[in-house]
């Protein structure tokens, strides 16, 4: 009992500390900057200052261990075993375009008779599965069976870019659970080759980035699906902070970019208009360079002259072009590949001759222990955390487990990142944690 009252004391004394600072900046005027617009119009109150978005890091992390101590042990591992309803309710809820439909009919609340309606979803089954959405937050029910948004599932609601988001991780990661057991038990034998994913398994080894776009009637509409989701991401990782976290605008002029990978152009989008100075040039794969040719996101750029888009795989030598000084980007994209293959990636860039690279991409963090064994380990644990601060794991945890399963791939923790840099010719200079990101930081790198 002295150990579990020493946990109970040392979360609820961090919650009163990191409390006060957030009720310190809600009560403060919003500063007339980027990252202030930038949180306003993400709707994310503790995140205009890189300080109060830690303390905000920190009391979620300490929210989920209370959660932890106060639960029954066996309900924390019940709920747990049936978390898989809250994805399939949600992905309902996504095709139905349930949000908008409550938004446009009547955001104060909409009866179910009519959202079922609406919907074209059965009456008995649609408040089930909302109510059990609204335990997350997501949806909720204002009156017996009148439906409303929270802040949580406006986020869907009007938001194509970021419901594909959300439909890449919940189609996909569905599409292969059949063939996860056959994946680790290849794994854990001697067989030679041992499939690269669950999704090898389900494709018969195509690549997934081939099989989006392959044209086969199961990957219909998954490609440009899939560069949706991309754009969506960047919401979804805040990652419109990202000139604030990073100075993208103390780079010399005419610094070019060679944004590896870099889909639809989000990077240029979100940097140039405050760095207006630099250049751009965004590879990718033929159909995602047509594709970002019909969206025209930069177009205007494009005109004149400061971004380009070109096709190029990050699996061969690059151009001569994008060779000698230039500043490399791989954006979230190294997550997507084991080291051999990021290897390869980081070789190509190397021969490039860049004068930087900047690598922005998720790091598990140190995981902290949970419980100690005696009110003093206790103590030592929490002091840590109030020094330092951290970021949930849950985010990160569930992409590295995403990443294994569509791509063979994983998220580093940063002891993993520094020695793939070193074993390709880079060192690690510097990180820059992206405040409102799913576990992201810029790592800026350095040839050697």
């Amino acid at each position: 009992m002295e150990t579990t009252l020493a946990r109970l004391n040392e979360l609820l004394s961090i919650v009163e500390s990191s409390g006060k600072v957030l009720q310190a900046s809600l009560a403060e005027h919003a500063k007339d900057n980027t990252a202030s617009g930038v949180a306003d119009r993400l709707d994310l109150p503790f995140h205009a200052d890189p300080e109060t978005a830690n303390h905000a890091a920190t009391l979620r992390v300490v929210a989920e261990r209370l959660a932890q101590l106060v639960t029954p042990p066996r309900h924390v591992v019940f709920e747990a075993a049936g978390s898989f309803y809250i994805t399939l309710c949600l992905h309902t809820m996504l095709k139905a375009d349930v949000a908008t439909l409550i938004e446009d009919i009547d955001p104060s609340g909409v009866p179910t008779t009519i959202l079922a309606q609406k919907a074209g979803l059965d009456s008995d089954m649609l408040p089930r599965m909302l109510r059990h959405l609204a335990t997350k937050g997501i949806f909720q029910e204002t009156q017996p069976g009148v439906w409303a948004n929270t802040v949580a599932s406006k986020t869907i609601a009007h938001c194509p870019e970021f419901c594909a988001h959300l439909d890449l991780c919940m189609y996909e990661g569905t599409l292969v659970l059949p063939h996860w057991p056959e994946f680790l038990a290849a794994r854990a034998s001697d067989v030679q080759p041992a499939p690269s994913s669950p999704f090898a398994i389900y494709s018969n080894g195509e690549a997934f980035y081939k099989w989006v776009h392959s044209g086969v009637p199961a990957a219909a509409g998954r490609g440009a699906n899939f560069n949706t989701a991309m754009r969506g991401m960047a919401d979804t990782e805040g990652v419109a902070f990202l000139p604030a976290d990073y100075s993208f605008a103390s780079l010399d002029p005419g610094t070019k970019i060679i944004d590896v990978g870099g889909g639809l152009g989000s990077l240029p989008e979100l940097v140039l208009p405050e760095a207006s100075h630099l250049k751009f040039m965004v590879q990718d794969l033929a159909p995602v360079i047509k594709q970002a040719a019909e969206i025209g996101a930069c177009k205007k750029w494009v005109d004149q002259g400061t971004v380009q888009f070109i096709e190029q795989d990050c699996f061969e030598p690059q151009p001569d072009e994008a060779k000698g000084g230039n500043v490399f980007v791989l954006k979230t994209m190294l997550h997507n590949y084991p080291d051999s293959k990021a290897t390869e990636i980081l070789k190509h860039v190397r021969a490039a001759e860049p004068s930087a690279l900047l690598v922005i991409d998720r790091a598990i963090v140190p995981v902290l222990r949970t419980q100690a064994t005696s009110p003093e380990e206790e103590k030592a644990l929490y002091d840590f955390l109030r020094k330092d601060g951290t970021q949930s794991l849950q985010a990160p945890t569930m992409y590295d487990l995403g990443m294994a399963a569509l791509h063979g791939g994983r998220v580093r923790s940063l002891s993993e990142w520094t020695a793939l840099l070193d074993a390709t010719g880079f060192k690690l200079n510097r990180v820059f944690r992206m405040r409102a990101s799913t576990g992201q930081a810029v790592l800026e790198c350095v040839p050697v």
